[in-house]
């Protein structure tokens, strides 16, 4: 799903698939591995 801004600012990011997610910080980013995808995420 595609944020859209006219929902307003982005609080909190949910990740649900049939597998744990695999999370690493890398200094001020946060990699979430899953299902094959990665996302970066800003810390």
């Amino acid at each position: 799903m595609p944020f859209l801004d006219i929902l307003g600012p982005l609080d909190a990011v949910v990740c649900t698939n049939n597998f744990p997610p695999q999370m690493q910080e890398n200094g001020e980013a946060v990699d979430v591995v899953a299902s094959g995808k990665k996302l970066t995420l800003a810390t």
